[in-house]
């Protein structure tokens, strides 16, 4: 087969939509023969699981039923937050950091679950199987903070491709020793869920770094978090490896990323039902019912010790404690408001004065769209602005743009037909099920129809995408290379098929 003998693969994050929406992608090319054309896969977050997880089961000598079987294993039959929980404060032993975090403990749980003791490590991808399967190239993506760039998990045929980026690599053999949960858990680790992850104490090592890292770098921390933060869709590394003389002749955008115009709005009703208290108010309840607390718990002291000491002794035990505390009270109160006072300028005095006029609801109202629209900014306006910097050099008109097949999980509407097989209402209902799921790493369902759901979606919505692209090709070539293509196509019709079908 001429056409499509170097397809690279990109796989973007977004949880478990976009690890079994990628699922679903690598079913469908397997079906249709393409899989094992693919020579590089680069990855996001949740598109870092399907693929550290499919790279690992060739470098183990595994088959794709193999793949398939303990892939969804994982992702339908695992409560990873009910055990990152029982991890948590819990000793690491392999880590400088002492206990479990929340993104140490997931790692945990990513090494034990879904890679097993056999293919731990980062050097599993060094072996004779790794070597002789058709990836070649392999870009797991997570964003440093150093200097704000990609950091990119590699195993490249080239010399030339950094483990990290240009500006702080990984020399090979320290790379080797780490373990493939913690890469993943470095790609994974999207904001607002996770807290970042710090290669240099964070890490599983067994044994320590050829280089002193803290002091080649110069610094005492290297954090990562997801890569998506910096670029989505994994599509730099593709880029750097097209340059190493890497000569694609597909690359396929397989993007699970939600379809929202405008993501950001306002809360009209506010969240928490509050009584219609001003805030003055509510700091008058709050200081009767402490008062109230107060005088019940010296009731209780007093009827306790009167049992065996004399009252007038313990009358004034409770009169000279009474003092003391709200001498104690009253001089943290004007500390509090000394310090208040030399800390915010004049200029906010009356709109602090004000505050104390506001309801309970409107002051809730007021964080609560605060707090939504700085998580917005961060994780959406933010990330869309960096990302836009990597995409425009590959969507832009040119030579690069002619083989990149935009593979979006929101690709397909009502109008979607090819041969008269009309996508269906039930394949429209997983659509919707599948760009809707939220970005988690768990299913929200109980039913396993989420997991069906993009997982199909994946499958027909691929066929459906490369039958487009071959069908731009068509009229460029003669009837010998047209042959060829129509046999692919013809597979990826017996795909869309089945599930028109179904």
């Amino acid at each position: 087969m001429s056409f499509f003998k170097n397809i690279a693969l990109a796989l973007s994050g977004g949880g478990y939509r976009a690890a079994t929406y990628h699922f679903g992608v690598l079913t469908c090319l397997h079906k249709v023969g393409l899989l094992d054309k693919v020579t590089m896969i680069s990855s996001v977050s949740g598109g870092s699981i399907t693929a550290l997880k499919y790279a690992s089961n060739l470098a183990e000598g595994g088959n794709f039923d193999d793949f398939s079987t303990q892939l969804e294993g994982f992702l339908t039959g695992r409560d990873l937050i009910s055990e990152a929980s029982k991890l948590l404060g819990k000793p690491t032993y392999e880590r400088v950091t002492k206990s479990y975090t929340i993104i140490t403990a997931f790692s945990e749980l990513y090494n034990k679950h879904l890679f097993g003791e056999s293919s731990k490590n980062f050097n599993l991808f060094w072996n004779k199987n790794f070597k002789n399967s058709h990836l070649k190239e392999l870009a797991v993506n997570a964003t440093e903070f150093h200097s704000g760039n990609s950091f990119r998990f590699t195993k490249s045929q080239s010399g030339r491709a950094k483990i990290g980026n240009k500006n702080i690599s990984l020399l090979a053999d320290d790379a080797k020793k780490l373990r493939l949960g913690d890469i993943l858990a470095a790609s994974s680790c999207f904001p607002g869920g996770f807290e970042p992850i710090d290669l240099l104490n964070d890490f599983a090592i067994s044994e320590p770094f050829k280089r002193d890292y803290k002091k080649h770098w110069d610094v005492e921390s290297l954090y990562l978090m997801d890569g998506g933060i910096y670029d989505n869709q994994g599509l730099e590394a593709i880029k750097l490896a097209k340059k190493r003389n890497n000569p694609f002749d597909l690359i396929i955008i397989s993007d699970s990323d939600q379809d929202k115009d405008y993501p950001l709005y306002s809360p009209k009703v506010t969240p928490i039902n509050l009584p219609n208290w001003t805030l003055k108010k509510a700091f008058s309840i709050l200081a009767v019912l402490s008062l109230t607390i107060y005088f019940f718990a010296s009731l209780g002291v007093y009827l306790a010790f009167t049992s065996f000491l004399a009252r007038d002794l313990v009358l004034s035990f409770l009169l000279v404690s009474n003092i003391w505390i709200f001498r104690l009270v009253v001089f943290q109160f004007r500390s509090f408001n000394e310090s208040l006072n030399k800390a915010v300028s004049n200029q906010f005095d009356p709109a602090l004065k004000k505050l104390s006029s506001l309801s309970l609801n409107d002051l809730a109202d007021a964080l609560f769209s605060r707090g939504q629209s700085l998580i917005t900014m961060t994780t959406s306006v933010f990330m869309k602005r960096i990302r836009s910097l990597v995409y425009d050099s590959v969507y832009k008109p040119g030579r690069f743009r002619k083989y990149v097949v935009d593979n979006l999980i929101y690709s397909l509407d009502e109008k979607a037909e090819i041969e008269g097989y009309k996508i269906t209402d039930q394949m429209l209902d997983k659509v919707k099920t599948a760009k809707e799921m939220p970005t988690t790493l768990w299913f929200t369902d109980k039913d396993q129809s989420q997991y069906r759901a993009l997982k199909e979606t994946g499958e027909f919505t691929t066929a459906y995408k490369l039958i487009e692209y071959i069908d731009t090709l068509l009229p460029r070539f003669g009837e010998k290379k047209k042959e060829e293509l129509d046999l692919i196509r013809d597979k990826l019709l017996t795909v869309w098929f089945s599930h028109c079908n179904q």
